[in-house]
């Protein structure tokens, strides 16, 4: 199981079963944006099914 606990405005801890680490918030919104992206590429690729 999986724990986020906030520890200031910048800084979440990650507790994953015997591992612990801490993500900042600058790492978190460069990482959703890299998703973002692949999202878009993969929605990219599915688009040419549709195109006939």
């Amino acid at each position: 199981m999986t724990k986020i606990k906030k520890v200031s405005d910048t800084e979440l801890e990650i507790t994953k079963d015997t591992e612990k680490y801490t993500l900042t918030k600058e790492h978190i919104e460069k990482r959703l944006a890299r998703f973002k992206t692949i999202v878009k590429e993969y929605e990219s690729m599915l688009a040419r099914f549709e195109e006939g």
